[in-house]
């Protein structure tokens, strides 16, 4: 089996580097992509666009230190106490011991531990998980991709 060359292997990391350094130059460069983990390490900013109309723009950065997903898993948690966490999160969700939520940041989450605490509810688990770009992409434009 023989292996590509190797100007292939590294073809990406120069087109990357290539954009970086124009982007210092202060060039704006636009990249249409499919492979959303190499926009998310290329640009900074993306803009959705779904049957020729830009439905979404994005600063990259925000994806960073936006909402996060989170998972807990959970005993003695109501309803009710379930509701009186959206001061710190939204698109609460409980099911049996498992509770999922969208936090407003990943700052809210010891807010949210401590509320549950003093609430008489048992934590024993708190999975947070950063939504990626292409996670983003389909709940905003959906599976089809809106081409």
């Amino acid at each position: 089996m023989s292996r590509p060359p190797a100007w292939t292997r590294s073809a990406a990391f120069l087109v990357r580097d290539i954009i970086r350094e124009l982007r210092k130059e202060g060039t704006c460069v636009f990249l249409n992509s499919h492979l959303l983990s190499e926009i998310e390490v290329t640009c900074d900013r993306v803009a959705f666009i779904s049957h020729g109309e830009v439905i979404k723009l994005l600063d990259l950065a925000a994806l960073d230190t936006g909402q996060i997903t989170v998972t807990l898993r959970v005993a003695g948690l109501t309803v009710e106490t379930a509701s009186g966490l959206s001061p710190w999160a939204e698109a609460i969700h409980l099911e049996d011991n498992c509770l999922t939520l969208t936090a407003h940041s990943e700052e809210a989450l010891p807010e949210i531990n401590r509320f549950l605490v003093n609430h008489g509810v048992a934590v024993y688990e708190i999975a947070p998980k950063h939504v990626s770009l292409e996670e983003l992409f389909i709940e905003t434009v959906g599976k089809e991709g809106g081409l």
